[in-house]
């Protein structure tokens, strides 16, 4: 049995460009999906879109613990600066 290596090809300035064109379209396609989602959902009356939006990000990027780690620091400035 015979391992086989894949082949890199050496990026030159314009590969990496036209790599960076095809990702960055991904992402605006992606963007504007998220759009259109946070459209709909405002035009369907949904409550909190922006912090759904946020957690739904951090879910995504496994950053929930983060997200609950600001949440309690904004929690506790509120109690110190309202007790």
């Amino acid at each position: 049995m015979t391992e086989q290596t894949e082949v890199k090809e050496k990026l030159t300035e314009e590969s990496l460009f036209e790599k960076l064109v095809v990702v960055f379209n991904s992402m605006w396609e992606l963007d504007q999906d998220v759009k259109d989602l946070l459209d709909q959902a405002k035009e369907d009356e949904v409550e909190d879109t922006s912090l759904i939006k946020t957690i739904a990000k951090a879910k995504a990027y496994n950053k929930i613990s983060d997200l609950e780690d600001k949440a309690k620091a904004q929690l506790q400035k509120i109690s110190d600066l309202t007790s």
